[in-house]
């Protein structure tokens, strides 16, 4: 019963985070990483996140408990521990516009439009490592994350003029980072950013 408010085909909102509804009611957020609340307001995330820092997500629309403070969508996610060894990942997605047809039509070149909204590049490049400073006692984990996206449009700066204008960029980029102490065998120390 979660639906998204729009689309964020292949990066084509530049870095604008979509919304989504739990029941059709759209707000009434609660959204934590490592326990720690980081709505915005009331309706999304107060970061861009590194989706690759995380060891779990949870998306959960009704029945919350009561740590949950509005009745509306509760997104719970755990950032990657480090371990007792070294452990480590990477990708990098690309598109460029070699990827992309042109569908102006030649209804459309007689008014005057030259080009669609297309990408110049778009991609999207983390890597991650983890492991030990003191085995069984405390752990590193760090996450390295870079998103760039250009987008040529099909308007430019005033309605008359449909040369296409751009590229507008966005470039997103941060660093998550966590640490691990085990104080006793129930308890852990923990801290962490992105």
């Amino acid at each position: 019963s979660i639906t998204g408010t729009g689309f964020d085909v292949g990066g084509s909102t530049a870095g604008t985070q979509k919304g989504y509804r739990g029941y059709g009611i759209s707000g009434q957020t609660w959204i934590t990483v490592d326990g720690v609340a980081t709505t915005e307001g009331t309706s999304g995330a107060g970061m861009y996140y590194d989706y690759s820092a995380f060891s779990e997500i949870t998306v959960q629309a009704a029945a919350n408990s009561a740590e949950v403070a509005v009745p509306g969508v509760f997104t719970n996610t755990v950032i990657k521990t480090g371990s007792n060894n070294l452990h480590g990942s990477g990708y990098v997605d690309w598109e460029s516009k070699r990827f992309q047809a042109n569908n102006i039509s030649t209804r459309l070149q007689d008014q005057g439009f030259t080009q669609a909204d297309k990408f110049n590049r778009y991609n999207d490049t983390n890597f991650n490592m983890g492991g030990p400073f003191i085995k069984d006692k405390f752990w590193w984990f760090t996450s390295l994350k870079y998103q760039y996206s250009g987008l040529t449009t099909a308007l430019n700066k005033s309605a008359t003029d449909l040369t296409g204008g751009g590229p507008f960029e966005t470039s997103l980029g941060g660093i998550t980072g966590k640490l691990n102490y085990q104080l006793n065998p129930t308890d852990q120390l923990v801290w962490s950013h992105q």
